[in-house]
């Protein structure tokens, strides 16, 4: 089985995310990231993963332009969409609107998996905003990667049911 994990990452959570998922998934598997996907034939792999972080209400440009370039291919594949954000409010109306609803509907999964921002990669207005965030989740666990997420979503791409092989 050829999977294809397009990606990209703003700040390394996206990456590490995609990078889990590649260790954590059998067969023929290819990790290819932001600009590498302009080369990219999907039509070589039985199923594709996508992956991006959402940064101001927004994917990263470069899976704007894969998804927008392969609509109506990657709704004939079988198609796995995550996430990464700092809130999980609205998220599948971010699936809906970012991917567009039909791609939405057509997916085998959609899967929220938290975020982070590593205040040390990020300029003065990006802390601001990563800290009034932070602020929302006062007295809650602030949002992180989840692991168990992760090993659902990819338990569904291999199709493992209720953790069984």
């Amino acid at each position: 089985m050829k999977i294809l994990i397009a990606y990209d990452s703003f700040n390394g959570c996206t990456e590490e995310c995609a990078k889990i998922i590649q260790r954590r998934l059998k067969g023929e598997i290819s990790l290819k990231k932001g600009e590498e996907l302009k080369k990219i034939n999907i039509d070589e792999f039985d199923k594709i993963v996508i992956g991006s972080p959402i940064r101001f209400g927004k994917l990263a440009k470069s899976i704007k332009k894969f998804v927008k370039k392969n609509t109506e291919k990657l709704m004939q594949k079988d198609v796995y969409i995550f996430m990464c954000a700092l809130s999980e409010e609205n998220v599948d109306e971010y699936f809906k609107k970012l991917y567009g609803e039909r791609l939405f509907n057509t997916s085998k999964e959609c899967c929220y998996f938290g975020g982070r921002i590593p205040v040390n990669s990020v300029n003065y207005t990006e802390r601001m905003v990563e800290k009034s965030l932070r602020k929302d989740y006062y007295g809650k666990k602030a949002p992180n990667i989840s692991r168990k997420l992760i090993n659902h979503f990819c338990d569904d791409i291999e199709g493992i049911e209720n953790g069984e092989k």
